[in-house]
């Protein structure tokens, strides 16, 4: 009786197997920087994301997930190996070592580590391709570029290509520093093809279209696509072509009037709407953070009490926490 049921559960578990569709191709995007604005995530009312709602439209869209820390080196770190910050012991990007491995030895009781591609390649028999910042260090990425050919690499990836802009493209971007300052600004529409993440887009078409026509073989194997888009990631300068009409080129040039949406509920709008404030005040989720905590340390190593300080100076918002809220000379 007991070998009629395992020769059933075997004949059973063969014909799911059977049933199951092939090893399917997986294309990874990790943006920089990325909010809740748009508006899927019930975000920003003037942030406009038709890409990225259509791509939450068309899965699954989690609402309630959080990463398991609040910065770029350990939250790539953790995420990529399993583990949490008190394992990597990458608590923020200062922490982190340029090799991903070398984060992790015996020393730091922390040796054993194992990441998603590496997984998927070792063991899911996937091809792992990342192009750009994946890993926080986007010019290593954990790849093994002394490990042979592409089919027999240690370490994360098959293959990993790494770009930037051109010198020459970055100059031009100092002529649209905001009030010739502000490291973002609208540039001109046709420098966007020289931007790196429309060439990281258009390389993962490219390899896409030649995985599809069979003229990339991949090792003959499913692939893990693994995109790291830099913006909107500072510095953030954009084509003018994705800004709305209502962008004010020039604060000082409306000093005295409001830059602000007004009255608040207008439509359509006649300026900037802020994002939501804590009810108790502007910069109480700052203050409701515990003294001398992790998180309010990071805070206050973080660019946003230099860069409200440095607004301020052109009459344009806020101040730092501890002042008094400013607009446009009026507290």
């Amino acid at each position: 009786m007991r070998l009629f049921w395992v020769i059933l559960f075997l004949l059973t578990a063969c014909s799911l197997r059977a049933q199951l569709p092939e090893q399917p191709n997986i294309l990874f995007i990790i943006v920089d920087d990325l909010n809740d604005y748009q508006f899927s995530m019930s975000g920003h009312p003037q942030i406009q994301t038709p890409n990225l709602d259509r791509l939450a439209a068309e899965g699954l869209l989690f609402n309630n997930a959080f990463a398991t820390s609040p910065g770029c080196a350990p939250s790539r770190a953790s995420m990529l190996s399993g583990k949490d910050v008190n394992y990597t012991q990458v608590f923020d990007n200062t922490d982190y070592i340029t090799e991903f491995r070398n984060n992790f030895n015996e020393v730091q009781d922390n040796a054993l580590v194992y990441t998603l591609p590496e997984i998927l390649k070792d063991s899911g028999e996937y091809f792992t391709y990342a192009i750009n910042k994946v890993f926080h260090n986007p010019s290593n990425n954990d790849y093994d570029a002394a490990g042979g050919n592409d089919c027999a690499r240690g370490q994360s990836w098959n293959r990993m290509i790494n770009f930037g802009e051109t010198g020459s493209v970055t100059a031009e971007f100092e002529a649209y520093k905001y009030l010739g300052i502000f490291s973002f600004g609208a540039i001109p529409n046709e420098l966007e093809s020289q931007l790196r993440d429309y060439r990281i887009a258009d390389s993962a078409l490219l390899f896409m279209d030649n995985y599809a026509s069979g003229t990339e073989s991949a090792c003959g194997r499913p692939f893990f696509l693994a995109l790291g888009f830099k913006q909107p990631h500072s510095d953030r300068f954009i084509p003018e072509k994705y800004y709305p009409q209502w962008w004010q080129e020039n604060l000082n040039e409306i000093m005295g009037s409001k830059p602000y949406n007004y009255p608040a509920d207008r439509y359509p709008v006649n300026g900037f709407i802020m994002p939501p404030q804590p009810p108790e005040g502007e910069f109480a989720d700052y203050y409701a953070l515990p003294e001398g905590s992790i998180a309010q340390n990071l805070a206050d190593k973080g660019e946003l009490n230099s860069f409200i300080d440095s607004m301020v100076r052109f009459g344009t918002g806020n101040t730092r926490p501890g002042g008094t809220l400013q607009r446009n000379g009026t507290e």
